[in-house]
């Protein structure tokens, strides 16, 4: 066996550069392949059905993981092109302070108004928590295109709000009120 190990961000470039010297890995793993590259390179045939090995063992495979290897091939037909190899989950953080804080300012927090450097829309909360007495809620989340953490949170919170982008037909939605809504 010759087994060779990349860091992430070489894996496409490597993998490329062994398919256009005509010597593919036989197989190939990276976090990066399934939603980047993998469905060009079922659809070109530079990847091999594997429905025989996918087919007996499917009932035991999680519906939501398999299906994400039912790729289009150029006929346009679909197969499995991939083995779903794992799953994961998303999760938030929350400080326990957050829920125990009372709905009032602090000695130690900023009065509205002054230069403390925030933003307009922080200067608002301030002033609707003033006007309201309630304490409102931030939420910080990672944007970039560097990680996949961005990306697999904007599918978190897609498929918490049930929004399919692509129907199962791979017709894109896009275009749909009711996915632009959601």
């Amino acid at each position: 066996m010759d087994l060779s190990q990349y860091a992430v961000q070489d894996m496409i470039p490597k993998t490329v550069s062994a398919l256009d010297a005509g010597t593919p890995p036989d197989v190939a793993y990276a976090d990066v392949y399934d939603f980047q590259v993998a469905g060009k390179w079922a659809f070109d045939g530079k990847l091999e059905d594997i429905s025989g090995i996918i087919e007996p063992m499917k009932a035991r495979l999680p519906r939501n993981t398999v299906e994400t290897t039912f790729l289009y091939n150029d006929k346009p037909r679909r197969s499995y092109y991939a083995f779903p190899l794992k799953q994961q989950t998303m999760h938030i953080q929350y400080w326990a302070t957050c829920c125990r804080m009372p709905a009032t300012r602090t000695a130690t927090s900023p009065r509205p108004g002054r230069n403390t450097g925030r933003s307009g829309a922080t200067r608002r909360k301030v002033d609707l928590r003033k006007k309201t007495g309630k304490r409102g809620l931030r939420i910080g989340i990672a944007h970039g295109c560097r990680f996949l953490g961005p990306f697999y949170s904007f599918l978190t919170f897609m498929d918490a709000y049930n929004v399919k982008l692509v129907d199962d037909d791979g017709k894109l939605l896009v275009d749909d009120p009711k996915v632009s809504r959601g």
